[in-house]
């Protein structure tokens, strides 16, 4: 999904929930997608971060932004757990992880990255 029509679902949800503003989402898809520099990385980390904000949609969540990191790390923890279950390798939930973490990281909300990487790795054990 592109960058604009990531910005369009969300707006079309805020606008459903009678959420924020469409510039408070834009600045805050701003501040991820200008904070990376290789075409690469960005190709992948909005992949990632679409399947996750699918995740949120499809589990009646609400949107990306929340201010609670504990609420956000749960919500995180939920989305990799249900990857790991869809078959995806440790590898590819560690990189969902990374681009979640950054889209949060780069709106001021900062995850717990050691501890979800302990109960992932707890899970793929048991």
């Amino acid at each position: 999904m592109s960058s604009s029509s990531l910005i369009a679902v969300t707006n079309e949800n805020e606008s459903k929930q009678g959420g924020g503003g469409e510039g408070e989402e834009r600045r805050q898809f701003h501040n991820f997608i200008n904070s990376i520099r290789s075409a690469t990385t960005k190709k992948s980390h909005l992949w990632y971060l679409d399947k996750y904000k699918g995740f949120l949609q499809n589990n009646k969540r609400p949107l990306l932004i929340i201010q609670d990191s504990k609420i956000v790390e749960n919500k995180v923890i939920d989305f990799l757990l249900s990857e790991k279950q869809r078959g995806l390798s440790y590898n590819s939930v560690t990189t969902s992880l990374n681009a979640v973490a950054h889209f949060y990281i780069m709106n001021d909300i900062i995850l717990n990255r050691k501890k979800i990487r302990i109960i992932l790795s707890f899970i793929i054990i048991n």
